[in-house]
């Protein structure tokens, strides 16, 4: 399986989608804030790339099934880096970075829409950590997971392994301790 199929199959993930514009060229937009945003061929009306960057997570679950339905099949293509085999390959250096960022912006807005759910949820924070292993975030966010569900002995360990590679690659301690996010979680509970 090759991972450039997260773009061959986008035109199936959008129901109703045109069938001509499967493979299409992404198409690129500066968002409101100046980013330059690469979006699939189907532009502001694709319903995976609206998915991909930020579900709705109000009370309305309208739509959430399908959502996710689209969000997990997208992550299921997603089988690792574009071209691994050809890692200093210049001309698909930003394309294995653009789908490397829809997978993890994919898994995060899954983990987002089962938060009241950790069991399902860090499936997906787990595999959000192996994209990206030096995201304080995500990796605060599978820590406190962990806790959540009883875990502490795996999130102790996962703490210790995030810390010491965080130093030896940019010589920083995370910006959180796991005391405090044990301490956090604790207070939660009792509330």
């Amino acid at each position: 399986m090759r991972p450039v199929a997260l773009e061959e199959e986008r035109g199936d993930l959008v129901e109703g989608a045109d069938p001509r514009l499967r493979g299409a060229e992404p198409v690129r937009s500066l968002t409101g804030d100046g980013r330059d945003e690469r979006m699939g061929a189907l532009g502001e009306g694709d319903e995976l790339g609206q998915d991909v960057r930020g579900p709705n997570l109000g009370g309305n679950d309208r739509g959430k099934r399908p959502r996710i339905g689209r969000l997990r099949r997208a992550i299921a293509l997603y089988t690792g880096d574009f071209l691994a085999d050809e890692p200093y390959a210049e001309w698909a250096l930003a394309e294995r970075d653009r789908l490397h960022a829809v997978a993890a912006r994919a898994l995060r807005a899954l983990a987002d829409l089962h938060v009241d759910d950790p069991a399902v949820a860090i499936g997906y924070l787990e595999r959000l950590a192996e994209v990206d292993p030096l995201d304080d975030d995500v990796q605060r966010d599978l820590l406190t997971t962990w806790l959540r569900l009883g875990r502490k002995s795996r999130a102790a360990r996962h703490y210790q392994s995030f810390r010491v590679r965080l130093m030896r690659e940019f010589g920083e301690r995370p910006n959180f301790e796991l005391s405090h996010l044990a301490a956090a979680g604790s207070s939660r509970e009792r509330a």
